[in-house]
């Protein structure tokens, strides 16, 4: 996957969806009957007018808002975060075990310190 990467066009859908639909999805897909705040679906597909296709993010929106509130952020900061999550999960990053969590949470950090940086590039 890692040369896909470089192609110039890349493809990532997300989906925002309420907590039933997420429910639904996590119960179908991977036999958990229970919300979740994201789920990734690799596609790792070449398209035919040249973009690499990643995957989907699907969202639960009103994770989102519970889960800003209880991290005391914003929404778009926690929507940020779970964004980048899932974008980590579609390039192979997992979080099953201890240190895989250690791992993409340090990333994670990363990801957005960077996207943060870009934003308010005067640092003001």
């Amino acid at each position: 996957m890692g040369n896909k990467l470089s192609a110039k066009n890349l493809k990532i859908d997300i989906a925002l969806v309420n907590t039933a639909k997420i429910k639904s999805l996590n119960r179908s897909y991977f036999n958990k009957n229970r919300t979740t705040d994201i789920i990734a679906f690799n596609m790792n597909e070449d398209l035919p007018d040249g973009t690499y296709f990643l995957g989907e993010l699907i969202i639960s929106y009103p994770q989102i808002v519970k889960q800003a509130k209880e991290y005391s952020v914003s929404e778009a900061e926690e929507m940020a975060r779970v964004v980048a999550h899932g974008v980590l999960h579609l390039l192979g990053y997992e979080d099953t075990l201890p240190h895989q969590r250690r791992k993409m949470k340090k990333t994670e950090d990363q990801v957005l310190a960077r996207l943060r940086k870009s934003s308010n590039p005067k640092g003001v």
